[in-house]
């Protein structure tokens, strides 16, 4: 989603912010995930990437 839609009266659109909200959370868990498998010395994959990494 690149951006929010506005309403006819002004705003947001209130299904497209929480869909944005929801996005947003679900990738700051999977980074937050990563960091924590980094700092194990785990394989980890960066989310928005197709290939894991090594600490």
């Amino acid at each position: 989603m690149d951006s929010l839609k506005t309403c006819f009266f002004g705003g947001y659109d209130k299904l497209d912010t929480l869909k944005y909200i929801d996005t947003i959370t679900s990738e700051i868990y999977m980074l937050e995930s990563a960091i924590e498998k980094k700092k194990n010395g785990d394989n980890f994959v960066i989310p928005g990437r197709n290939r894991s990494a090594k600490a």
